[in-house]
């Protein structure tokens, strides 16, 4: 029974294997014998796995047992009755002892780039691509670079420069810049219709400074969480005789903070107090278990 639970471990973290098609499989394989049902052997492999010890097997070498930024999936239906226990609370819930930020409100224009027309047309000018793969608005989109170029100087100095270095239309024409697609996807995420903190949260503020006092290839690691920034400086400081991060790169680096603290600063007034940063270590109940930064109360996850 043993290796049979551990096949099963197997294909589950190999390809989500649900449990109904796993037992299905097994039911065929050990035909005309009758194997367990699938609601069996759900609670037998549960049972099974609470004894596994899954503490430091699957720990990010970059960011750690404790990773200042993670990505959820959510459920988008709904929660079989029989799963909804006295001990499962949505996230939303507010506790006696959760901080209190009665002063936020939402900034206006908290894009990077606060003129709508000019990321309506940056996008315009990046998404219709280049040289061999030009779609038929080549000849418009070429008219409008000079322009855009202006207007991102206008919002900082560096970031013109960077445009005009990569989209120039004397360097795409003379072929001297090929077109990277890690500079295409820094500028569509900069020309995005969202806020700034969602490339920069408060976590990754700091880490952007972090590397800005010290801008070298191993503490670009700082800014992973950023990939698209992350890749830029990456191939810059790989670029054989000059590797090291361009001047233009670097004060488009300094302009992200600045621009990402004044949306965050806009949204905070007074002295906010800081949540407290959970550690595995206060959340009892190991992996089937998990706590929220604002609540000491356990959610169930199954």
């Amino acid at each position: 029974m043993h290796s049979v639970l551990e096949d099963y471990t197997s294909s589950y973290t190999t390809s989500e294997t649900p449990f109904i098609a796993w037992v299905t499989v097994m039911a065929r394989r050990y035909h005309p014998h009758k194997f367990i049902s699938d609601k069996r052997f759900r609670s037998i492999w549960f049972a099974y796995a609470g004894l596994l010890q899954l503490n430091e097997d699957m720990v990010c070498p970059i960011c750690g047992p404790t990773p200042k930024v993670t990505i959820w999936d959510g459920v988008t239906l709904a929660f079989g009755r029989r799963h909804v226990l006295p001990t499962l609370h949505p996230p939303t819930t507010i506790v006696k002892n959760a901080p209190q930020r009665s002063n936020t409100r939402y900034p206006i224009k908290p894009q990077h780039l606060q003129d709508k027309d000019l990321r309506k047309n940056l996008r315009f000018v990046l998404n219709g691509g280049f040289g061999a793969v030009a779609d038929g608005t080549l000849q418009q989109r070429l008219l409008k670079i000079p322009g855009i170029t202006k207007d991102l100087s206008s919002v900082n100095a560096c970031l013109g420069v960077m445009f005009k270095r990569c989209y120039d239309i004397t360097a795409l024409k003379s072929h001297a810049f090929q077109e990277e697609m890690v500079y295409k996807e820094l500028f569509l995420q900069i020309a995005a219709e969202e806020s700034a903190l969602q490339m920069t949260p408060r976590p990754i503020l700091k880490c952007l400074e972090e590397f800005l006092q010290e801008p070298t290839l191993e503490n670009n690691r700082h800014l992973t969480m950023i990939p698209a920034l992350y890749n830029v400086i990456l191939l810059e400081m790989n670029g054989g005789d000059q590797a090291r991060i361009r001047t233009d790169t670097f004060g488009l680096c300094k302009w992200l903070l600045a621009r990402g603290s004044e949306v965050l600063s806009s949204m905070l007034s007074g002295k906010e107090k800081a949540i407290k940063d959970v550690q595995p270590g206060d959340i009892p109940g190991g992996w089937k278990q998990v706590g929220f930064p604002f609540s000491h109360e356990i959610d169930v996850m199954h």
